[in-house]
């Protein structure tokens, strides 16, 4: 004999299974989604709404005029969560940071070293070379700003990474503004985020550049809380492990002989 429990009892049995294998009972009946996508949004604003919990997206590009792989960090806070589509979406703001009493100092990467060669959230300066677009490889990861008790570090959680194609121009028709998709190895793969930023012309005694912003990332929140619940790491070597705050460099010389310039 088949026993069919009520879809509330289902549901406080849901509570209790992990993000990742909740997501496979999407394929089971229209009724149950609306009950998983209810934990999931709870969960989700549990952990990131009203919280420290913020996105870092570390990106790498080929810069033209210093002929060599430049980097850049960009921190994002929470902004919305769509109850329906299950679309996160965090912003960039330029008062990083600025309810925490410490500064930020780098990022402590897997290979070893310590980027801090450009402040979080710096621009990327576009110089024309007669192309349109540019590609890029970004890396989400999710970090608490919150480290004052951490010894000045904070873990950074991998999401996920890609490659993006970015326009390298005044994006006149759009004002500036451009989205761009996280593209993933696998082009079978459906994106997993999308990128919003806006370049802006300048011209500076007669040579023109454009400075390009990253404004914001919509992420589904599935994706973030399993990073979160399996506190995910990075296993390239080019990935983050640490964010580092004012004073955390002592932290880090003693435990792993690490200088930061």
């Amino acid at each position: 004999m088949v026993v069919i429990l009520p879809i509330e009892i289902i549901s406080k049995i849901f509570d209790y299974f992990p993000t990742r294998l909740l997501c496979k009972y999407f394929v089971v009946s229209r009724k149950l989604n609306c009950e998983i996508k209810k934990i999931i949004g709870q969960r989700f604003n549990n952990v990131f709404s009203n919280s420290d919990k913020r996105l870092l997206v570390y990106m790498s590009r080929y810069d033209l005029i210093e002929l060599s792989q430049v980097y850049y960090a960009f921190d994002l806070g929470f902004k919305s969560l769509n109850s329906e589509t299950l679309i996160s979406i965090f912003t960039s703001s330029d008062q990083s940071f600025q309810k925490d009493p410490f500064s930020v100092l780098g990022l402590k990467l897997r290979g070893g070293g310590v980027f801090n060669n450009k402040p979080l959230n710096s621009p990327i300066t576009y110089l024309g070379w007669g192309a349109t677009s540019e590609e890029k490889e970004a890396r989400i990861y999710i970090f608490d700003s919150d480290i004052s008790h951490s010894n000045h570090i904070s873990p950074c959680y991998y999401v996920t990474n890609g490659r993006l194609l970015t326009p390298i121009d005044g994006c006149k028709l759009n004002k500036g503004w451009w989205s761009a998709p996280l593209l993933q190895k696998n082009k079978k793969m459906m994106s997993k985020a999308g990128f919003l930023g806006k370049n802006e012309l300048y011209d500076n005694v007669g040579i023109p550049y454009v400075l390009g912003d990253l404004k914001s990332v919509s992420i589904k929140a599935d994706v973030l809380l399993v990073a979160y619940e399996e506190k995910k790491r990075d296993k390239s070597i080019t990935g983050v492990k640490y964010l580092v705050t004012s004073g955390g460099e002592k932290h880090l010389r003693q435990k792993n002989g690490c200088v930061i310039c």
